[in-house]
């Protein structure tokens, strides 16, 4: 098919389904047509269950061995096509990447198939042009012979056999990576690149009842904002088999990780300073932190004491837990010891599926552009890498929540400070956690096995029909922290900014 009369189709579809009252939000205009026309593509861990035909009804599971079970998430964006992580289809090594992908093209060149593992592979390069920075690309096309790889539409649980058959599915008929594709490794290692790839299907699913294709954002489309987040991954936080939980924030050690499973001690309250417990016991001061605080600090003279409450506010019978690690300043983890209080995570039902179940996270945050470039930096085990990653990172700054005491030498007494700019230089310099100089902590949601490729997406009406429309903003890349396991403190997840890789889709999709 001619690339602009593609172009047309898709467009018509686009203007149908995603137009915005501002045209400029979604859509690319006819001189955006004619530059491609010459230039010839986790965890949610404890979230609730959501419904595809309600909610999400653009969600894709995605399996590149074409196994009956969810590996990764997919968004689709027409009957066709689904966007998902460059992770997700790795179908060559790793290790020596570019010689196997070197390796493959010959052998499809002489009209051969290349083995990888468990896959027989065709591949070609597919030249288009990077749309942030015009140059001309090599991307690669690989078309996966055996197995194919299935991708599912329209199923709510992978493992109700009723769910999973009423759904709708499609092989896999090839997968196009961007030439600066991500290589893999927690920390980008010394390339970067981007973890965004497409995936074209054998067969358009064509039941409407069952999907409704998503948006892509254009260049002007504000992605700083609260969305929601869906996939099939993991209901559990667990690392082989050994199940972890994370803590609240009204302990000490806030989204850290309990050292051991089911590890919540609920009959004795948790470690306590002579300091706090002298405080809590006298008439004239609090019995326990207040309702709007998380802590109490005690100033006795430059040396700061910090005092938490004996009962977990969240809910009383979680209980807490010893932790393993501090994670407060991500540049200088440190082996510490010490405790926090079990979250819900700690005590989720065990009768739940592990995976396999579309679940959704509501009302997520989004962090401002440079505080989130602060920590991709940061991540950087080398500092810098050859193509920067474009990321939107999701999670939200917890102020510090303190109550500030003055312990008087000279009478004994404790003295409340009230005055809230003294506070606030009292909490700054001397808070345990304030390493970053944050006034507060990075939680995020988390990403586990299984939610990679899933989306970040706005849902939003259609300001003439008034009927629902889905526009992705960004696709799960990972957390890139020293803290594993899906999330915690100061670890945002990274997922890859689409609306600058939103021109390089379409264009893959013309050919």
């Amino acid at each position: 098919m001619p690339l602009l009369v593609f172009w047309l189709l898709y467009l018509t579809t686009l203007v149908t389904r995603c137009q915005a009252q501002d045209d400029s939000e979604y859509d690319y205009q006819d001189d955006d047509v004619e530059s491609i026309k010459a230039t010839s593509g986790a965890r949610l861990v404890g979230a609730r269950e959501g419904t595809h035909l309600e909610e999400a009804p653009f969600i894709v599971a995605v399996n590149i061995e074409g196994q009956s079970y969810s590996a990764c998430t997919g968004m689709l964006i027409t009957t066709k096509y689904v966007i998902s992580a460059a992770h997700c289809t790795e179908y060559l090594p790793r290790e020596e990447n570019e010689k196997h992908n070197k390796k493959c093209i010959q052998k499809t060149q002489n009209g051969e198939r290349y083995t990888a593992g468990v896959f027989s592979l065709e591949c070609r390069i597919l030249w288009t042009t990077d749309s942030n920075t015009d140059q001309e690309i090599r991307n690669l096309e690989i078309v996966p012979v055996h197995p194919k790889g299935k991708v599912w539409v329209g199923v709510n649980d992978m493992n109700n056999i009723q769910s999973f058959l009423s759904g709708e599915s499609s092989t896999i008929k090839r997968v196009v990576r961007h030439a600066r594709t991500y290589k893999g490794g927690n920390n980008y290692g010394s390339f970067g690149g981007y973890d965004t790839t497409i995936i074209e299907l054998d067969l358009a699913l064509t039941k409407l009842e069952y999907f409704q294709q998503a948006c892509l954002p254009g260049p002007s489309f504000d992605d700083i904002r609260e969305g929601k987040l869906a996939g099939y991954g993991k209901y559990f936080r667990d690392s082989w088999d050994k199940k972890v939980c994370q803590t609240n924030r009204y302990g000490k050690m806030k989204f850290h990780y309990c050292k051991n499973e089911n590890a919540c001690i609920t009959d004795s309250p948790p470690p306590s300073s002579k300091v706090c417990d002298d405080f809590f016991n006298r008439a004239d001061t609090p019995d326990t932190v207040p309702e709007d605080k998380e802590e109490i600090m005690i100033m006795n003279g430059t040396k700061p004491f910090f005092c938490f409450g004996k009962e977990n506010k969240e809910n009383k019978d979680f209980g807490w837990c010893v932790t393993q690690g501090d994670y407060y300043d991500p540049r200088n983890t440190k082996k510490r010891k010490s405790w926090g209080f079990c979250s819900n995570d700690c005590h989720l039902n065990n009768n739940e599926a592990s995976a396999g179940v579309l679940r959704i996270v509501d009302h997520v945050r989004v962090m401002q552009e440079d505080l989130c470039n602060m920590f991709l930096k940061r991540s950087l085990p080398h500092g810098t890498v050859e193509w920067l990653p474009k990321i939107l990172c999701v999670g939200k700054i917890n102020l510090w929540s303190t109550a500030v005491w003055n312990y008087n030498k000279y009478t004994g007494s404790y003295e409340n400070v009230e005055d809230v700019d003294k506070v606030d230089k009292l909490v700054s310099k001397h808070h345990f956690g304030d390493a970053m100089g944050l006034g507060g902590y990075i939680a995020s949601p988390g990403t586990c096995s299984g939610d990679s490729g899933g989306p970040m997406y706005q849902e939003e009406k259609h300001w003439r029909y008034g009927s629902k429309k889905y526009v992705v903003t960004g696709s799960v890349s990972g957390g890139r922290g020293e803290l594993g396991y899906c999330g915690g403190i100061d670890n945002p997840v990274h997922y890859v900014r689409l609306k600058f890789f939103a021109r390089w889709i379409v264009k893959v999709m013309g050919f």
